[in-house]
């Protein structure tokens, strides 16, 4: 919501809520503790209101309380009955603050009072939400508003040295170390809660929010604010782009995460929102799907899709938004003016099919992302897939889908979801046809009969323990081409002719200019600091290296002495600081510096500046005078020189060498790096830095050619100079060679003699040698002044650098360094900037849709000095890839933490696709790229190519198809043969046995293959498998386990087998199978341990558990689905409510009233009362709609089960005696029908929730009663059992997915259905009018809502229901 601030008066949100310095560790939880309060069982539903702030402006009012009510009639009349409920109020609802700082809603806005607009929206049965930030109001501290309940005040909580909390910098960080600080948070989520709010956005909440860095940090306020409104089952939902490497974070605390910036397109002229903020989300949406479930959801903001004349979308972009946001289980919530929905628009969001999909809580995920066409899928579990097809090109174009790609492999039947037709069956597959630009199908796809394969990071896969995904320990697939020349020596030959290419190369020269300023930051050692300082660290408002040192105490001084001829002094200027007293030499008289300012901070500020000393030693002494603070942020030295001495000779000779030393002028501190050229030196290695000394070692001068060596110093700041070394020798004039530094392929095709010139200086040749051994004459010629390598001895140098030595007569040898490499051999796997396993640290953006001819049309960017991604990766080498214009400048690359170089994206005119940076020759295995913004407008990034291990030897052959010549060719395997998946030529895949033999790691291509083939070159594809779908998740820990509930007549676990793997405990359906073992003494994949069939057609629950071996993986599960004529399954009710059952027999353990049996023609059916168990609302009113809470179910059962009361007494410490139905839950506690807290607490306020309701079910039904096939989203639930066994006796059913939901809210229409089952009433038929105003007859409950809420006369009906008799017309 960056530009909103723009458009809306940040006046009207003065109260912000608390940040702080919080020690972050990732979780690893499946589940967000949040939902422990029983909210987000699945995505929310509502309406928002800030898109229409934005397209309005303020003159649109879209918070006050006429359009709020005007929104909520609306949403009633339209929306409600398909699911959705929250209204929520965006910023600017409060006006003021009370004198403890906590929010007061704006009396302007709200006329009536806000708890009057409250008690509205709930009496529409909807909930309602409002908008805070971070922080605590500036105003609040500076008049110390004491906190509601302590004994503390503002001041005591706010983090020193006081510095923002939010993107806007309208508040004051917290600093949560400090008692009273979650106290502040507590206070205001009572009093929100005592109105009534059920629902919270937090937004500016970082890293995130366009700080994608820890240096504002929220990560305090999250927690502070999830303890404060959980216990009040408030709704917690955090705001914007958050940064997903703190993704366990979000899932631990909050019950939704918006991944992206705001969805509106901020012009009117263009709408309320545009495709390319609806294109964005799609790779947000393949990075988060994975971390949505219930307890918290993927936000993608504001769902804009309700009016064509607004939205900024076509016909086709708004039902491809619906389609995204519904197969993601995005929070469903939209922006639109609801008063003003078109047909269409009110179409989209009213399709009940499709809001059961976003609403079943299984996320989609893509088959591929690398193209514009795209598939997205969901496995339910149950032989169904929820399935997406998306053009987002911007031509039309087919898009299609194999079963396979989303792991079924049998028939299937289609039905597309928003048209509600059925497609028919199909046996592999199903064209979406050609879509239009931007347009979607989405369709439920029903297997027949065949398997369905689930991967390991399917979200009905349930971990608990500490697992985690790949971390290396992944095999992914791979191929590499056999090159073959296929020749025939009884005819003529054409050889390739050879590349032309330039074997040698010199370093550029690169002589960077020479200043004599240094800054010397606060934290350097030379500063000697008297009195009472502190260091604050990792600032945002600019400082140098983003630290301060502080101090609150008047006298406290800091004291430099330095060697220069000029020193500037730099601090902020801010309206808490005031004078400073600046000493130079021991002067008696200071000069009196202000600080003070009374507009925004301001950073780096030279506030005292001096030049033209005398050159020498001065002593700088700077003291407090007056103000809150005295900040030094560094300073910044003028001298003549850096180093000393600047220059330097070494003698090669052997006896002469020796280290060569200068000394720092202002210390080590400012020291950066050393370098020659822009090659740096090894510290430690080539130099070493003992205090202010500096000395180059021989070992390394003496690896320099002779003549002169400039090594450049580098300082803080830029500053740099040179020292200047000459290197000779003492002894007999030297040779020289040119060029020292050469490379060669060893690639066939590009082979070439590599020609040293030399200078003899009267000397002559003696030899060449390789690492001590000399060359043959076959290895090199000499013709004069000239030696030719031969490429025949090159051909067989490994992989790297060969330094050869050039030994003459005379003098030293010379040293030549040859670059080996294969570029046949070379391959490459392409990373797009997008890759979610790329991380990137700062205020990074992503930008697409460029065309300037970036890789795949798209970049990631950034214009924060310091700002950084990452990349960790398994190969042997790695490219860079960016755009290079003059908008851009310097980066710093490390390889595994070790810098590498820094290089330049300046250039003087736009060019993509440009490769900056390379290594090669890394040891095979897992490494880490790193790059750092140094300086420029922007950094870029846009590719990355990785370099992967040969998988083959060797990688090129030759054939001669001569009859006598024939032999066959052999290929070792570089990787485990259980990989290996076979030989393709082109689209034929050739065959073991007859085309090619493998024994071991041994392939044999037969001859009799290779000579059928054409002359020139065959490319021979060597095929390698991986891990399913090329991930695993993996556990270290005994005891870890999985679990999956689904529904088939059998289920396979395969996962790989490898050394550091043991034994793992199966069980299937609670019952333990076997013990099965995954070691091997080599990595095996897509291995079959354990399958079970046969069982019965129903849901079942597979679990695997670690019980020994280093680690345990798991990889894939394949269950096996049951023939079935069945067509594609169709939500059985639309509104999304449960199945209606028939009703079951009357028991004996419950019910008042004798049930007769049904009417015979012997038996005249008897007139019977039934009494009403539960009532209504003032106004006539039922509220169906409402969630029934626990203190209403209680009061049911006590006035309606017959069980004894005979337990022991309990009492709950939040049931007072006069509480309405205190003596209702005395009794249904000493029945054992409902149980407390481990808190002494009963919440007789909260929500009901259908695993409760199962439990109550399960006690009141008889024992003899069967047990349910079960559901897909139960296995681990504590009310498991009673969800079986009260589904086995009819009472409870699940959904048309499959599903349960068991955390899902009990409605009061949902609760009298079940109860009248348990008691065997109703449904009451013949009543033609309702006695509740907001319970139509054509309401789906209404015979229930009738039976169970009114005082009757009936008689029995067919199937056990009952008929109405009017008494007042009975005889």
């Amino acid at each position: 919501m960056k530009r909103m601030w723009k458009k809306i008066g940040l006046s009207l949100l003065l109260l912000v809520l608390v940040t702080a310095q919080f020690g972050f560790m990732g979780t690893k939880h499946n589940v967000a503790e949040a939902a422990d309060n029983g909210l987000a069982q699945k995505p929310y539903m509502g309406w928002s209101s800030y898109s229409m702030q934005v397209y309005d402006g303020p003159q649109g009012n879209w918070i006050s309380e006429q359009k709020i009510k005007a929104m909520s009639d609306a949403m009633h009349e339209k929306l409600q009955s398909h699911g959705y409920e929250y209204i929520n109020i965006d910023a600017g609802w409060n006006g003021s603050m009370d004198e403890y700082a906590r929010p007061i809603p704006s009396t302007t806005l709200y006329p009536s009072g806000f708890q009057s607009l409250i008690d509205y929206v709930h009496h529409n049965g909807q909930k309602i939400g409002i908008y805070l930030i971070p922080g605590m109001s500036k105003d609040a501290y500076a008049q110390n508003l004491p906190i509601y309940g302590t004994e503390y005040h503002m001041q005591d909580i706010a983090a020193l040295p006081l510095r923002q909390s939010d993107y806007w910098d309208i508040g004051y960080k917290i600093d949560f170390t400090k008692p009273g600080a979650q106290e502040y948070v507590n206070s205001i989520a009572d009093l929100i809660a005592s109105w009534g709010i059920d629902f919270v956005k937090f937004d500016s909440v970082t890293p995130g929010s366009g700080h994608n860095d820890t240096s504002i940090d929220a990560r305090g306020d999250v927690a502070a604010w999830s303890a404060a409104l959980s216990k009040h089952h408030i709704w917690y939902e955090l705001s914007w782009a958050l940064d997903h490497n703190y993704v366990d974070l979000w899932k631990q605390y909050a019950n939704g995460w918006r991944v992206d910036w705001d969805v509106e397109s901020y012009d009117k002229n263009i709408g309320l929102t545009q495709w390319a903020n609806i294109a964005r989300l799609f790779p947000d949406a393949a990075l988060w799907w994975r971390d949505a479930g219930p307890g918290g959801w993927n936000d993608f903001d504001s769902l804009n899709v309700g009016n064509g004349s607004m939205d900024g979308l076509t016909k086709d972009e708004r039902q491809t938004a619906m389609t995204l946001w519904a197969m993601s289980s995005a929070q469903l919530y939209t922006g639109n003016d609801l008063t003003n929905l078109d047909s269409y628009g009110l179409q989209l969001l009213t399709n009940d099919e499709v809001i059961a999909v976003n609403q079943a809580g299984h996320p989609a995920h893509p088959v591929s992302m690398d193209t514009q066409q795209q598939v997205w899928y969901a496995n339910n579990g149950d032989g169904t897939y929820n399935v997406g097809l998306f053009n987002l090109g911007n031509r039309s174009a087919a898009v299609n889908v194999k079963w396979s790609d989303i792991g079924l492999d049998g028939p299937a039947t289609v039905r597309d979801l928003w048209s509600h037709t059925e497609l028919g069956t199909f046996d592999t597959g199903i064209s979406g046809e050609v879509l239009e630009p931007h347009a979607s199908r989405m369709f439920k796809v029903t297997a027949k009969s065949g398997t369905s394969a689930v991967n390991d990071d399917d979200t009905g896969i349930h971990y608990t323990g500490s697992w985690l995904r790949n971390g290396g320990k992944e095999q992914v697939p791979g191929m590499q081409d056999l090159s073959m020349t296929i020749g025939d020596s009884t005819g003529d030959v054409t050889e390739p002719a050879p590349e032309d290419g330039d074997s040698s190369g010199n370093p550029p020269d690169n002589n960077p200019s020479v200043t004599h300023s240094v800054y010397i930051n606060d934290s350097d050692s030379g500063i000697v600091y008297s009195g009472s300082w502190n260091h604050s660290t990792g600032r945002s408002v600019g400082d140098y290296k983003a630290d301060v040192h502080y101090t609150e105490n008047n006298g406290d001084y800091a004291e430099y002495t330095f060697t220069g001829t000029g020193i500037d002094l730099l601090t902020e200027k801010d309206s808490s600081q005031g004078d400073m007293l600046v000493y130079l030499d021991g002067a008696t008289s200071p000069q009196t510096i202000s600080t003070f300012t009374a507009g925004v901070k301001e950073a780096q500020q030279t506030v005292y500046s001096i030049s033209g000393l005398p050159a020498g030693e001065h002593t700088i002494k700077v003291v407090k005078d007056s103000g809150q603070y005295m900040l030094l942020d560094a300073f910044k030295v003028t001298t003549d020189s850096l180093i000393t001495p600047d220059s330097g000779t070494f003698d090669k000779m052997i006896g002469n060498q020796a280290d060569l030393v200068t000394s720092l002028v202002l210390g080590s501190g400012s020291l950066v790096e050393v370098r020659n050229g822009v090659t740096p030196l090894i510290k430690d290695t080539d130099y070493t830095v003992v205090g202010n000394t500096v000395v180059i070692k021989k070992g390394y001068l003496f690896n320099r050619p002779s003549g002169q060596t400039d090594l450049t110093f580098l300082f803080d700041g830029g500053s740099t100079q040179l020292l200047s070394i000459q290197v000779g020798s003492s002894s007999t004039q030297n040779s020289s060679i040119d060029p020292v530094m050469s490379s060669f392929d060893k690639a066939s095709a590009h082979q070439q003699d590599i020609t040293i010139g030399m200078t003899l200086n009267g000397n002559t040749l003696s030899g060449i040698e390789n690492n001590g051994i000399s060359l043959s004459v076959e290895d090199y010629t000499v013709d004069s002044s000239n030696v030719t390598i031969k490429k025949e001895y090159l051909a067989k140098q490994p992989l790297g650098t060969t330094r050869l030595s050039f030994v003459f007569s005379t003098g030293d040898p010379q040293t030549l360094d040859i670059h080996i490499s294969n570029s046949v051999t070379v391959r490459y796997t392409a990373i797009n900037n997008d890759d979610s396993a790329i991380t990137y640290n700062g205020s990074w953006s992503r930008s697409s849709g460029r065309g300037m001819g970036d890789y795949k049309d798209d970049v990631q960017f950034t214009e924060k000095n310091g700002d950084s991604f990452s990349y960790n990766f398994r190969g042997t080498g790695i490219q860079l890839f960016t755009e290079i214009d003059t908008s851009q400048g310097d980066m710093d690359i490390f390889i595994d933490d070790q810098f590498q170089e820094t290089v330049s994206a300046y250039h003087n005119g736009r060019l993509a696709q440009q490769n900056l940076y390379s290594i090669t020759g890394l040891p095979e295995g897992l490494h880490t790229l790193k790059a750092v913004k140094k300086s420029g407008d922007y950094m870029l990034l846009d590719m990355l190519k990785v370099e992967i291990p040969d998988l083959i030897n060797p990688v090129e052959a030759s054939f001669d198809k001569k009859i006598t010549a024939q032999a066959d060719v052999q290929v070792t395997l570089l990787q485990q043969p259980g990989m290996f998946a076979g030989i393709s030529n082109g689209s034929y895949q050739l065959v073991s046995g007859t085309d090619y033999t493998l024994e071991g790691t041994l392939v044999t291509l037969n001859k009799a293959y290779l000579a059928a083939q054409p002359l020139g070159t065959l490319h021979l594809t060597f095929n390698f498998k991986g891990d399913y779908q090329n991930d695993v998740h993996y556990t270290l820990t005994d005891g870890d386990y999985l679990e999956y509930s689904f529904k088939g007549t059998g289920i396979s676990l395969i996962s790989p087998k490898g050394p550091a793997q043991g034994d793992m405990d199966i069980y299937v359906d609670g019952v333990l199978k076997q013990r099965v073992n995954a070691n091997s003494s080599s990595r095996q994949i897509l291995q079959n341990l354990y399958s079970i069939t046969g069982l019965s057609d129903g849901v079942h629950i597979l679990k695997a558990v670690k019980v020994s071996g280093e680690l345990m993986l798991a990889d894939q599960l394949k269950f096996t689905i049951a023939a079935s004529d069945s067509g594609s399954t169709v939500p059985s009710n639309p509104s999304g409510t449960p199945t209606a059952v028939s009703t079951p027999a009357p028991t004996a353990v419950v019910g008042t009233v004798a049930t007769p049996a049904p009417a015979t023609e012997e038996n005249t059916p008897e007139v019977t009362q039934h009494s009403a168990y539960i009532n209504g609302y003032p106004g006539g009113l039922f509220k169906p709609d409402n969630k029934i809470t626990r203190a209403e179910i209680a009061a049911v059962l006590a006035s309606t089960a017959a069980k004894e009361a005979n337990g022991t007494l309990a009492v709950f410490s939040d049931v007072d005696p006069d509480f309405w139905a205190a003596e209702a839950i005395t009794k249904v506690a000493k029945m054992g029908l409902m149980n407390g807290y481990k808190d002494g607490t009963f919440k007789p306020n909260q929500p009901l929730t259908r695993a409760e309701m199962a439990s109550l079910v399960a006690a009141l039904s008889p024992e003899s009663s069967s047990m349910g096939r079960g559901f897909t989203d139960i296995a681990g639930n504590w009310a498991q059992k009673a969800i079986i066994k009260a589904q086995g006796a009819g009472i409870l059913n699940g959904y048309a997915d499959g599903t349960f939901r068991p955390g899902n809210q009990l409605t009061r229409a949902e609760a009298v259905v079940a109860m009248n089952r348990v008691l065997g009433r109703g449904p009451l038929n013949g009543r033609s009018e309702s006695q509740w105003a907001d319970v139509p007859t054509s309401h789906w409950a209404f015979k229930d809502i009738e039976e169970a809420s009114s005082d009757h006369a009936y008689k029995l009906g067919a199937e056990g229901t009952e008929q109405w008799v009017d008494v007042t017309k009975e005889d």
